[in-house]
């Protein structure tokens, strides 16, 4: 498999980004170095801090048209504790750049909400892959696969339409649902990128 194209600005297992608390809507991870005005620069005293556009942690396949017809890899992977009476949780990976998840377009989604025991840490990860050709204006979405504490949830996709990738740039985001609101609910994202395949 080759390097990664596209990886999610600042994200690793040593600084991985997180969302949760209480609410039962869904809550795309963030982009950790959105909003830098506030932390030393590494470049010197007195020099501002870099700042990336976007709130989101976002994967790209840029509309250059070299992605065309290429069967690409997404992959996503992290951690969640989850809590409260009888927890489940939703994950989604999505086409946009929202935090707010009805803002994106959903390409993949658990067809059914995970069932977990409460007070407990879980690993999780999602992979898929996605294609697609500015002739039918179609990308396709297969393959994908989630995965929490070792169980695989079978997935609900939606391909795109109206695609074209040699003019627009795709960008996508990850996101979670606790069916059960509590405020020590948290997920993390400690992976989140794309490969050719």
């Amino acid at each position: 498999m080759s390097e990664p194209f596209s990886v999610a600005p600042g994200i690793g297992p040593y600084t991985p980004v997180s969302v949760g608390g209480t609410g039962t809507t869904t809550k795309i991870f963030p982009n950790l170095l959105a909003n830098t005005s506030g932390i030393p620069s590494a470049f010197g005293s007195g020099s501002p801090a870099p700042t990336l556009p976007g709130a989101c942690a976002t994967v790209q396949i840029r509309g250059t048209g070299e992605y065309e017809q290429q069967a690409i890899s997404v992959s996503a992977s992290g951690y969640l504790f989850v809590h409260g009476t009888s927890p489940t949780i939703n994950f989604l990976f999505q086409q946009g750049t929202s935090l707010t998840s009805g803002s994106n377009t959903t390409m993949a989604t658990l067809t059914s909400v995970q069932s977990l025991t409460t007070n407990a840490n879980y690993p999780w990860a999602f992979s898929c892959r996605v294609q697609a050709d500015s002739v039918s204006g179609v990308m396709q979405i297969y393959s994908a696969v989630f995965v929490c504490n070792g169980v695989s949830g079978a997935c609900t996709l939606t391909d795109l339409t109206g695609v074209n990738l040699t003019t627009t740039n795709y960008s996508f985001v990850m996101g979670v649902t606790f069916g059960v609101s509590d405020a020590t609910n948290k997920a993390f994202l400690s992976q989140f990128s794309l490969t050719v395949a």
